[in-house]
């Protein structure tokens, strides 16, 4: 057993280049030199020299003693040299516990919450930037040797160092370099990221036998209610096991926070024709009343109004605006809060195509078959309408541009064929609209072959096709709690007629998926009547009878029409509303939250093969083009940061403006109790950032290098002046 007074000099160590040990081999050149010195003279009597000799016996130990300590100095300053250069983590053997990064063999996983509540202000910092500052010094007062990896936790995480660094600076710049994100954070998945982290660096770096995870968070329950789960709680254990978790609580505990959750069009295609009408919800997520805070509504970057708003603790409210574009095309709509703690959900953006008119075909099975729907789209005559209508028989379906319109009605067609269900499904995977009334002409067998059995994964219709069904009766409506929004202008109006239209018969419908497709009307036993899906990236719709009565079922004694809804007060709205159901496929792809899918068919010609997409904070970015059957279209998994987005084509191709906004969830700054998470946390520094330690983590590095160069120095100076005092003496 080695004695406790050298248990300092075991600690020497590690050394941060012990190559440069090598260097202090040359102590040895004094010596060798001293030693080579004393061999190289033969010794030869002579009278005179053995009179010096008996002179000079006198002070002999005195001239050894002085040789030997200006050779000692000689060899200490080489020494010294080397282990200068060596850069030694000198320190003595911690004995402070587990919380110490010690003895530079210490890998430390630094993990910071990205998700966008840690923008909160805090006085003069951010929450985000107080995990910044602590996290840089904790890096900067570790021991020599100590290894850090650094994981965002974001949604999905990402790994910013994913093996063991050690220069202090570079760490510390890759820290300040981080920036949160206009999103949620996954702490399951950055779990398994950080545990994949861990086990390369005990896998790639033996030397590192220690391994430390050190969360930085507000403990936000939006991310850390995951916590609770079964899943998450293995992960820490499985986690738990390789490393020791420290979490540092950053949260604010009362945080007051006011945002914008939701801001979108009364109608999903706006129109020169007419106002445009926006809706807004404010939404406090505090515990205090808001009174009189200023909400700005911009377009196209300039203020067109302001209104103040009152919300309780806990509650919501809804503004509108109104707005007349003056011009077609890429037009741009913001709502904004006066300025608070957080900054980030106190804005709103929307992308809002301007249409000249809403262009819709009409596509008739026989003549008058969409006559009366043709009337409910555009029912008043103008120069400039708000819709304006194309009709046309179904041998036109081949022949036209659907991309020129912005919604379809097909009424009574017999049957459609593999190229005109093709057609059909691109224009729906180009965010079309298409609604599909049927008739006395309709033959299932053939719907169900074309547009929902053709090819694999190009489905057009919701539901399959069965039997007729009549009844001289007649059926009743259910508008289903008025739950879908083509119903829900009718609730609370029942004079408006919808519940008393008159049905005779209709086809059975069987939703092909009923997870995904939504049923708006149905009727007598439950069958759908009208019946809608998102289908690709556009909409589609499917009414079980007749949208004109012209469609008749022939009895014994007398022809009765399917349907003589298409008369009635409560076709017009709603047709309308079938309308702005179709055309909502057109937006909605334009406006996302942050993180998810942006994807649009590309108006271009031949010679492109890419796209350029920029936005906030000078965000560039080239995206290619890929082929889609007969289409062209870009995808970008989706974007970090909220805000306008602006594509740009190179050879021709209008531009097109994009609104990424983000998830309000977040906004919601309500803490999870620490109470109820794992126990495997060890360690928890709560609330105040500046009541944590800046070494609370490691011990201080000290710099013995630096008194080793001032060791060399000095002895520099004296082997100097002692070497010119033994030649003074001997002179």
């Amino acid at each position: 057993m080695l004695a406790p007074a050298f248990a300092p000099l075991i600690a020497l160590g590690p050394f941060g280049s012990w190559l440069m040990l090598f260097w202090a081999l040359a102590a040895l050149i004094p010596i060798l030199i001293h030693l080579w010195s004393k061999r190289r003279y033969r010794e030869t009597s002579w009278a005179a020299m053995e009179f010096l000799l008996r002179a000079m016996k006198k002070n002999s130990r005195r001239i050894q003693l002085e040789q030997l300590i200006l050779l000692a100095m000689r060899a200490s300053i080489l020494l010294l040299l080397a282990l200068a250069l060596a850069e030694p983590g000198c320190s003595t053997l911690p004995l402070t516990g587990g919380t110490s990064l010690g003895g530079g063999q210490t890998h430390a996983v630094l993990v910071f919450d990205g998700s966008y509540s840690m923008d909160y202000r805090r006085g003069e910092q951010t929450l985000f930037e107080a995990a910044q500052k602590l996290a840089s010094d904790i890096v900067r007062h570790a021991r020599q040797g100590d290894g850090f990896t650094l994981v965002l936790m974001a949604e999905p995480p990402r790994v910013i160092i994913a093996h063991p660094a050690f220069d202090a600076q570079d760490i510390i710049s890759e820290i300040r370099a981080l920036r949160p994100l206009h999103a949620g954070a996954d702490l399951l998945a950055t779990l398994a990221e950080v545990e994949r982290v861990v086990e390369a660096a005990q896998r790639d770096h033996p030397r590192l036998t220690q391994h430390k995870v050190c969360f930085f968070t507000d403990l936000g329950e939006t991310t850390w209610s995951a916590a609770t789960g079964n899943d998450v709680r293995q992960r820490i254990g499985s986690l738990s096991n390789r490393a020791a978790l420290t979490l540092i609580d950053l949260g604010e505990l009362d945080a007051q926070n006011l945002a914008v959750t939701r801001l979108e069009p009364q109608e999903p295609l706006a129109t020169i024709a007419r106002d445009a009408v926006f809706l807004t919800e404010i939404r406090n997520f505090g515990s205090q009343s808001v009174e009189r805070r200023e909400v700005e509504f911009t377009v196209d970057g300039q203020v067109m109004d302001t209104k103040s708003i009152s919300v309780e603790p806990g509650g919501a409210a809804t503004l509108s605006f109104a707005n007349h574009f003056e011009s077609p095309g890429e037009h741009s709509v913001e709502v904004r809060l006066s300025s608070d703690n957080l900054e980030i959900d106190n804005h709103r953006h929307l992308s809002v195509p301007v249409r000249e008119s809403i262009r819709v075909l009409c596509v008739q099975g026989k003549p008058g078959a969409a006559d009366h729907l043709a009337y409910a789209l555009a029912p008043v005559r103008s120069n400039q309408p708000r819709v304006r209508v194309e009709t046309v028989v179904e041998s036109y379906l081949l022949e036209l541009d659907l991309n020129n319109y912005d919604a379809i009605f097909l009424a009574n067609i017999g049957r459609f064929g593999s190229d005109e269900a093709g057609v059909l499904y691109q224009y729906l995977n180009g965010g079309g609209g298409i609604v599909i009334f049927l008739g006395d002409q309709v033959q299932s067998d053939a719907y169900n072959l074309a547009l929902v059995e053709g090819a694999a994964d190009k489905r057009v219709i919701p539901a399959k096709l069965g039997e007729a069904i009549f009844s001289e009766a007649g059926f009743v409506l259910d508008p289903m709690e008025y739950r879908h929004p083509i119903v829900r202008v009718f609730e609370g109006h029942a004079r408006a007629g919808l519940l008393t239209t008159p049905i005779w018969k209709y086809i059975r419908l069987s939703p092909v998926d009923e997870n995904k497709s939504k049923i708006a009307v149905a009727l007598t036993g439950g069958d759908p009547l009208i019946i809608e899906e998102s289908i690709s990236r556009g909409r589609s719709l499917l009414v079980a009878t007749a949208a004109s009565n012209n469609s008749v079922h022939r009895t014994s004694e007398s022809l009765i029409p399917w349907s003589t809804m298409a008369l009635w007060p409560s076709f017009p709205p709603l047709v309308q509303e079938m309308l702005t159901v179709a055309l909502s496929g057109r937006t909605e792809n334009r406006n996302v939250l942050v993180g998810e899918e942006l994807t649009a068919l590309a108006s271009v010609n031949d010679t492109a093969v890419s796209v350029m997409l920029t936005g906030p904070n000078n965000h560039r970015e080239r995206i290619p083009l890929r082929e889609d059957g007969d289409q062209r279209l870009w995808t970008h998994p989706g974007l970090d940061i909220s805000g306008l987005y602006s594509l740009d084509y190179d050879f021709g191709g209008s531009r097109q403006m994009f609104a990424v906004n983000v998830d309000a969830r977040e906004s919601d700054l309500s803490r999870i109790d620490l109470e109820s998470l794992p126990n495997q946390f060890n360690q928890t520094y709560e609330s105040e950032s500046d009541t944590i330690p800046a070494n609370a983590f490691s011990q201080p590095r000290q710099e013995w290098f630096r008194w080793f160069l001032i060791g060399v120095v000095f002895l520099l100076i004296s082997e100097t002046l002692y070497a010119w005092k033994i030649g003074r003496h001997a002179g």
